[in-house]
Order: C-alpha cells, then sequence, then structure tokens
C-alpha cells in the first residue's frame, strides 16, 4: 500500500505502564495471528519500532513490552 515503509518508535520516558491499541493491526512474528495491544512495563525507556507492511504493523524490535 502507499504507506508501507513508514517507521514509528514509541519510547515510554517515565515509570508508568502504556498501553498502544490497534485492533488486529499488531503483526509481531510469532503463531497465534495479528494482535490488538501493546503494553509497556513500568520502566522508562520501555519501547517498540513499527514498520508499516500491507495495511499491519509489524513489530521491528521491542524492549520490555508485551504484545498481546
Amino acid at each position: 500500500t502507499a504507506t508501507d515503509g513508514v517507521l514509528i518508535t514509541a519510547t515510554s520516558t517515565t515509570a508508568n505502564a502504556h498501553t498502544i491499541t490497534a485492533t488486529d493491526l499488531i503483526d509481531d512474528g510469532i503463531t497465534g495471528g495479528v494482535k490488538d495491544l501493546i503494553t509497556f512495563a513500568a520502566f522508562a525507556g520501555a519501547s517498540v519500532t513499527l514498520v508499516s507492511v500491507g495495511g499491519k504493523w509489524n513489530v521491528v524490535s521491542q524492549n520490555n513490552v508485551t504484545v498481546s
């Protein structure tokens, strides 16, 4: 699609838990299909990098986050 290749990095700067919700749009390379939620651990510096591919967000890297 026209938006393929868009790269986003989200980083927590506080020691609070944060979430990103993208219903049925997150592919993390783990079985079970697309995911809905990225939850950051309650640590400053928790981060995730995503790239858009075919209308989904693929997880490129993650640090202290859970994808579910």
